[in-house]
């Protein structure tokens, strides 16, 4: 598949608060199709998804170092999203890495997020999040973020 990014047509850009865990994308794929997440990408050795990002505050500037970052998800009967990855407790590796440097082999295991199983199953009435904890909230006019596609699979739901 594609890479999943905020730009992709599943995908809703959202404004976190700051001081807590908080969605900042959302994704839900169309009536009929299931999105895989699968926590081992062809690139790299370590497990996770790897994930592409620069995110910046209204400034222009890099959110802080201290920003953790996770993935969550919630069924419609779930009462609270659920934690379904690592959280990687700073974004110093995006921070220091452009966009195409993250994509390079060399680097690619540093900007992994590993999921807690081998595989997510988003159905079209699911939802997944990438959620941060910042002291800043995140500008969408001058971020970008990607999920590598060869960690995302897109199928017909029965």
């Amino acid at each position: 598949m594609q890479d999943l990014s905020n730009i992709h047509e599943y995908a809703t850009e959202l404004t976190n608060t700051t001081g807590q865990a908080d969605p900042i994308l959302a994704f839900s794929p169309d009536e009929g199709l299931l999105l895989e997440l699968i926590n081992r990408a062809t690139r790299g050795s370590a497990p996770g998804i790897p994930v592409y990002m620069d995110l910046r505050d209204s400034n222009d500037d890099p959110l802080p170092i201290g920003t953790s970052v996770q993935v969550e998800f919630e069924r419609p009967s779930d009462r609270n999203r659920n934690v379904v990855s690592e959280e990687r407790d700073n974004i110093q590796p995006w921070n220091n890495l452009s966009i195409s440097q993250q994509q390079d082999e060399e680097f690619v295991d540093s900007v992994k997020i590993p999921l807690l199983g081998k595989a997510l199953q988003v159905r079209h009435i699911d939802t997944v999040y990438v959620s941060i904890e910042s002291s800043a909230q995140i500008d969408w006019s001058n971020s970008q973020f990607y999920m590598e596609g060869s960690a995302v699979n897109e199928r017909p739901h029965n």
